[in-house]
């Protein structure tokens, strides 16, 4: 006896056959064409999957006694008859790669509500101040806010502490630094002019005593160069809070100069400056050669 006798496929609605190849819902046992289980993707009654209206065999069956067959000598085909409509194609999850997807475009505010407070003011202003790269900073500025700490690694900010500063416009920071860079590399050059070649000279005549005076000489000036270094670590670590301090300053600078107004400022008293930054680093070459000339 064929055993899905009586039965119809859900999707298109026919009859089943002994010659059909029948797929079987592992779940509610929804017998389906094999060809209509592939369109859909799976069983076209899974909407209906732990719930009162779940398929059952029992329904199905009562279901196709209940309505009479159709016999067009007594009942013929009219116009306004609703033609039989399948259950909707239900929609296959997009497969994605989350952050590793090739083509993977981030969150503008990293995964931060825009209304959520951050010390006081909105991620959505913070974003404003920030302007570029606000999927690496917002989400930074809220682990700030929610831990209490300060400390978040910032590669800019030590590599190039002083482009840096000056890039996010913190203007202040960035001309000190600016300046103690430029004495470091006139310090630099002139530890090299005088000490380091008169050094390798001394040292291929195998005068020690001039080697020696030379080699102490250059080792005063380390501290400089140390300061620098630690100095870059310090911003490399405390970077990331010293800017999310700098953009709430703005923010209320912003609201202080316009308090209806303030948000269509904020992208014009926030956001970096490129430009900024080649001209420091062009008037540093400058300065430094022109001090070192004059001094030789």
């Amino acid at each position: 006896m064929f055993f899905y006798k009586g039965l119809s496929c859900p999707h298109c609605g026919r009859a089943f056959e002994e010659t059909d190849d029948i797929v079987a819902c592992p779940v509610c046992g929804a017998p389906h064409h094999r060809d209509c289980w592939n369109e859909v993707g799976g069983c076209s009654c899974a909407e209906a999957h732990g719930t009162d209206e779940q398929w059952s065999r029992e329904k199905a069956t009562a279901t196709v006694e209940e309505q009479p067959a159709f016999d067009p000598m007594t009942q013929p085909y009219s116009p306004t008859q609703e033609p039989f409509s399948p259950p909707p194609i239900q929609e296959q999850p997009e497969r994605t790669y989350n952050e590793y997807a090739p083509f993977h475009m981030p969150s503008p505010f990293g995964g931060v509500d825009p209304n959520k407070e951050i010390e006081g003011e909105s991620a959505g202003d913070l974003a404003a101040v920030v302007h570029n790269n606000t999927a690496y900073y917002l989400p930074r500025f809220e682990k700030m806010h929610n831990t209490g700490k300060h400390v978040s690694w910032n590669w800019a900010a030590f590599l190039i502490p002083t482009y840096w500063l000056l890039y996010r416009k913190q203007y202040l920071a960035g001309s000190i630094m600016l300046v103690f860079e430029a004495l470091l590399t006139v310090s630099s050059t002139l530890l090299s002019t005088w000490y380091l070649d008169p050094l390798l000279d001394v040292m291929y005549s195998a005068n020690s005593a001039q080697s020696y005076d030379a080699l102490m000489a250059m080792m005063s000036a380390t501290p400089m160069y140390a300061f620098a270094m630690v100095l870059a670590m310090m911003l490399g670590l405390f970077g990331t809070r010293l800017y999310m301090t700098h953009c709430l300053n703005r923010i209320k600078k912003a609201k202080d100069a316009y308090p209806e107004g303030y948000q269509a400022q904020l992208s014009m008293m926030g956001g970096t400056t490129f430009a900024l930054c080649i001209t420091a680093y062009l008037a540093l070459t400058f300065v430094s050669n022109l001090i070192c000339y004059f001094i030789f």
